[in-house]
């Protein structure tokens, strides 16, 4: 027997065909008792990582507070029409012309160029069109956009892109400067730029950036940013997976394939939230429009320790995410201390999602709890497999994972058996088959679109993880 199907009896999980069981609804019992002793039990067990000491969070959360800053004069008003509260599109190209002019004037990088002027207004046309579409269903903050336009430069990208990847864009959040490479396909361009320019609706504007004192979840101080590591007090993730979404629906008939990680992150944003995350707004309003107190209603946080507690829970997801220059960085010569510390983080943020789990007023579907679950650990299986063998890492790694993972699931099970009344529900766990149709009518449904469409037919999944194993 290989090691993958030693896996899958420990775990019991779907990649041995069995059975599919009665699937009955769930009897809820809220009972306080049992959920604290699961939550103390759960809290028990820390995994240390080794990221604290080199992204200094214990000092950074220390530091700095979490408000929304609120701007009542923004400086750079040229672009914005108060009358008809729009920007004034006819007057881009001209500024973002003279802004690309001069910044190729005062910098001394010989990888930048501009645009032609048709390929410039190319990208303008599909800036302002993306921009619309968006506020046909959200209200944008116009004179926060207009003030970060004015400061935009959109350059073309002349070092050669990384292997397989046909096109890149970067934006730089700090001196709004966008980077794109040429790409023949021009479908698949426009979704770039719909990408970044995602990015710069997520940033804070100039007039923001000079206040460093007080910062959000969407906005950190100019002194603490490293774009080669994880945020300690912005939430990457969010960013980068709001951005997929958004900019996929900006051209829905030219699907792209989502990253991996963003797959499993949306999968997380499904676990992560005490409630489904409908607080007011969606998770793509709140990114949008840097909702930073919507954003811990996400997660029920009200006092300081609790807004804390949410920061460190999404810090340990954006290592997860970011994990690959800043460890290099600081690792060099340890390719398994990078294996080692993802699944040490991965089971730090497994003990979250559990908790959370158990701490839901309104209890997730049997099913889709089934599914949630199987999925998050067949994801961390995934990816060990892969760090092991592209990393070369030692094996036993996957072993301290799959034991540690199953003492974390044996506290929620035994815990959630109380909780809903049946002591049968690991059993039928470890009988289940995913079924994409257990996760509808769940409000963040449509939000995990490209994930559901990833293990609509999970049997490619199940096999590449057998390969792998």
């Amino acid at each position: 027997m290989n090691k993958i199907k030693v896996y899958s009896l420990v775990f019991g999980t779907s990649l041995i065909q069995l059975a599919n069981p009665n699937l009955d609804e769930l009897k809820y019992c809220s009972n306080n008792q049992v959920i604290e002793s699961s939550i103390e039990e759960l809290e028990e067990t820390w995994y240390q990582n080794g990221y604290e000491d080199t992204y200094q969070l214990e000092e950074l959360l220390n530091n700095y507070t979490y408000p929304k800053i609120e701007v009542k004069q923004h400086q750079n008003t040229n672009l914005y029409d108060p009358m008809n509260d729009t920007i004034r599109w006819e007057k881009l190209y001209r500024t973002i012309k003279n802004n690309n002019q001069e910044y190729l004037k005062t910098n001394d990088e010989d990888y930048y160029e501009e645009f032609s002027e048709q390929e410039l207004i190319e990208i303008l046309s599909t800036v302002r069109d993306f921009i619309c579409q968006i506020e046909k269903e959200k209200k944008l903050d116009n004179k926060e956009l207009a003030c970060k336009l004015e400061e935009l430069t959109i350059l073309k990208e002349k070092r050669t892109p990384y292997i397989d990847i046909l096109f890149t864009g970067e934006l730089d959040w700090h001196s709004f400067r966008l980077s794109l490479t040429e790409e023949n396909d021009q479908d698949y361009f426009k979704i770039k730029v719909a990408h970044e320019i995602t990015h710069l609706l997520q940033a804070g504007c100039p007039d923001i950036q000079q206040k460093t004192i007080q910062v959000s979840v969407w906005q950190e101080p100019l002194e603490v940013f490293n774009p080669n590591q994880p945020s300690t007090l912005r939430t990457r993730t969010i960013d980068e997976c709001v951005a997929y979404i958004v900019s996929q629906n900006y051209h829905p008939n030219y699907p792209i394939d989502f990253p991996d990680m963003t797959n499993f992150n949306l999968l997380q944003f499904a676990m992560l939230p005490k409630e489904d995350f409908i607080a007011n707004e969606t998770i793509i309003d709140l990114s949008l429009n840097k909702n930073q107190e919507g954003f811990y209603q996400l997660f029920d946080a009200e006092t300081n320790e609790e807004k804390r507690h949410v920061h460190e829970m999404m810090h340990t997801m954006d290592t997860l995410d970011f994990y690959d220059q800043s460890l290099y960085d600081n690792y060099p010569e340890s390719e398994e201390k990078i294996t080692e510390m993802y699944a040490l983080n991965s089971l730090n943020l497994a003990k979250y999602l559990m908790k959370n789990l158990i701490e839901r007023k309104q209890p997730l579907p049997k099913n889709a709890l089934f599914y949630l679950l199987n999925l998050y650990r067949d994801y961390n299986i995934y990816t060990l497999n892969i760090y092991i063998e592209e990393l070369e890492s030692d094996s036993y790694i996957k072993d301290y994972f799959v034991e540690e993972y199953q003492h974390l699931e044996k506290t929620i099970w035994k815990s959630l058996e109380q909780i809903y009344q049946d002591n049968t529900l690991q059993k039928q766990y470890n009988y289940y088959e995913y079924n994409d149709k257990d996760l509808e009518g769940l409000s963040f449904y449509n939000f995990i679109t490209p994930l559901r469409h990833e293990v609509d037919d999970y049997n490619e999944f199940k096999q590449k993880l057998l390969e792998l194993g």
